[in-house]
C-alpha cells in the first residue's frame, strides 16, 4: 500500500509519527523493517518437480493419492495441492546430508522416529532425525535405519503418526516438488515505507 500526502504535523504542531502493523496471526509474529532505496522481493514462487534430493532446499512431499504431506500441531495430516502451496506445515526444507537429512517444516516441526517404530512431528532437540533418501524411479523412499534395519515411511494414522514398514513394496513413494523463488529489485516509494514478515512462533 501506498499512502501519499499525509500530515506531517498535529494542529499544535507537534510532528506525527507514522508505522504500520499486521494484524495478528495465530502462530505468527510480525517483524517490521523500514525499507529504504531499492529492496529485493519475492515477485514469484514456482514448484519445480525433481527426482533428488538435495540439503538446504525447500519440498512439497506428494504421495501417489495426489496428497501432500503436512502438520497441525504435533500431527501429522494429508492436505491437497493448493494448501500444501500456501501452508508452511506443508513446506519441508532439507539440512545438510548426503543421504541423511532432517526435514523442517515452516513452523519448525521435523520428521522423526520414535520407540514405536512411528514417525511423529517433533520440535525439540530429539536426535533421530536424520532420514535416509532413496530412489524410486520417479519418486522417493524415505525412512529412519535403526538395529540393521530400515524403517520406511508408510501412511498418516488415526492418532497422526506416520507408521512405519520394513518392505520397499508398502512404502510411500513421494513425488518431491522443489521450491523456486525469483526475486525483483523495488525502488522505495515515498518518504518512508516498511516491509512485514510473518515469523513463525517458536513452538
Amino acid at each position: 500500500h501506498l499512502w501519499e500526502n499525509l500530515p506531517k504535523f498535529y494542529e499544535d504542531g507537534t510532528p506525527i509519527e507514522y508505522g504500520v502493523e499486521e494484524a495478528y496471526s495465530p502462530g505468527y509474529y510480525s517483524k517490521v523493517e523500514v525499507m529504504t532505496g531499492s529492496e529485493q522481493v519475492e515477485s514469484a514462487v514456482e514448484w519445480k518437480q525433481v527426482k533428488t534430493i538435495a540439503g538446504n532446499k525447500t519440498y512439497l512431499l506428494r504421495n501417489s493419492n495426489n496428497q501432500y504431506l503436512s502438520t497441525n500441531g504435533s500431527r501429522f495430516q494429508w492436505v491437497n495441492e493448493a494448501t500444501a502451496k500456501s501452508s508452511p506445515e506443508a513446506q519441508w526444507t532439507t539440512s545438510d546430508g548426503d543421504g541423511y537429512y532432517q526435514f523442517t517444516n515452516g513452523t519448525g516441526y521435523r520428521i522423526a522416529f520414535n520407540s514405536s517404530n512411528q514417525f511423529y512431528a517433533d520440535n525439540g532437540d530429539y536426535n533421530k532425525e536424520h532420514l535416509f533418501v532413496e530412489a524410486n524411479g520417479n519418486q522417493v523412499r524415505m525412512g529412519y535405519y535403526s538395529d540393521r534395519k530400515y524403517y520406511m515411511t508408510n501412511t498418516v494414522n488415526s492418532s497422526g503418526y506416520i507408521t512405519s514398514t520394513n518392505y520397499t513394496w508398502n512404502a510411500t513413494s513421494f513425488t518431491l516438488y522443489e521450491k523456486t523463488v525469483t526475486y525483483t529489485s523495488v525502488e522505495v516509494e515515498g518518504e518512508q515505507a516498511y516491509k512485514i514478515t510473518n515469523i513463525p512462533l517458536d513452538r
